[in-house]
């Protein structure tokens, strides 16, 4: 009937949702934990690169001007590991064309690279 959406829409507020999170930073004050996670793990996602934390934050803080702290991000990151969506790869082995994961600790310069579970997990939220 009239309420109905075409089919296309839908799929193109799912596909879009990501964008718009990230546009609206004025918003992540209010945010919640989880859409802070996501802004974290989509940022991966639209750049696909191998960063280490402080770049990773600092590119949220410049590009979408994110509230919350870089204690948060590095914890984000942690629990994607555990969740199995990124990587916590050896960035010397980046050269050697190689991701080769590593153990978590503060001492290690790791770098954290989104996985396919990772996407899957951005697309279905």
């Amino acid at each position: 009937g009239m309420s109905q959406e075409p089919a296309n829409c839908n799929e193109y507020n799912k596909t879009n949702k990501f964008a718009t999170t990230i546009a609206l930073p004025k918003q992540s004050s209010d945010m919640g934990k989880e859409d802070r996670q996501l802004v974290v793990l989509a940022f991966l996602a639209e750049h696909g690169l191998a960063l280490p934390q402080r770049a990773i934050f600092r590119n949220l803080k410049l590009h979408h001007g994110i509230t919350f702290g870089y204690g948060s991000v590095d914890n984000y990151l942690d629990s994607f590991v555990e969740e199995g969506w990124t990587r916590r790869v050896d960035p010397t082995e980046l050269e050697n064309r190689e991701l080769v994961d590593l153990p978590g600790g503060k001492h290690n310069r790791a770098y954290y690279i989104i996985t396919d579970e990772g996407r899957e997990h951005i697309r279905d939220s």
